[in-house]
């Protein structure tokens, strides 16, 4: 019993997937790519990515979590507005 409990959490650790963990100077970069354009595609982000010594994915993933957040914290601010107005 015991030992299929092992095997099982044996298993899903190594089902996990490893998360990035950027440097401090790769968010600046990435920070800055963003608030001047904040949909990079294609060729751009293979660019980015290169330069950062990332992959195009890890570059992906950054910018559609950052792309989300934005986009929450400008409803929220739009609901408040929106409600404190008596609309």
């Amino acid at each position: 019993m015991i030992s299929e409990e092992v095997s099982h959490a044996t298993i899903d650790k190594k089902k996990r997937r490893v998360r990035t963990s950027f440097a401090r100077w790769q968010l600046e970069i990435l920070e800055r790519e963003f608030l001047c354009q904040q949909y990079i595609v294609g060729q751009q982000r293979i660019e980015l990515a290169a330069r950062l010594d990332l992959n195009e994915l890890q570059v992906l993933s950054y910018l559609i979590l950052k792309n989300s957040a934005t986009y929450l914290v400008l409803s929220e601010c739009r609901t408040v507005k929106y409600q404190c107005s008596g609309g």
